[in-house]
């Protein structure tokens, strides 16, 4: 289990020089620097585009932002057993 006893509201983060607010909680975890849930995702109508390893977001008034990822030369796989 996780705990998480550390939370921030409205966190402005901007990508491509749009601001996006993000509720976020804090814990221990080295793998990721940020993981970006559904329902914030939703919030912003993210397209993901795997092939090209882009995610492009809309804010309230429809602007869009995009972010380009890299490709690790290693895969690292996480999953967690029932």
């Amino acid at each position: 289990m996780i705990v998480c006893p550390i939370s921030y509201k409205l966190v402005p983060i901007t990508i491509s020089g749009t601001t996006l607010p993000m509720d976020m909680i804090q814990f221990d975890l080295s793998y990721f620097d940020i993981i970006l849930g559904m329902n914030w995702l939703h919030t912003y109508r993210a397209k993901l585009n795997c092939e090209d390893l882009k995610v492009i977001l809309r804010d309230e008034k429809g602007r869009e932002a995009c972010f380009h990822g890299q490709r690790a030369e290693t895969l690292n796989f996480y999953y967690k057993s029932k």
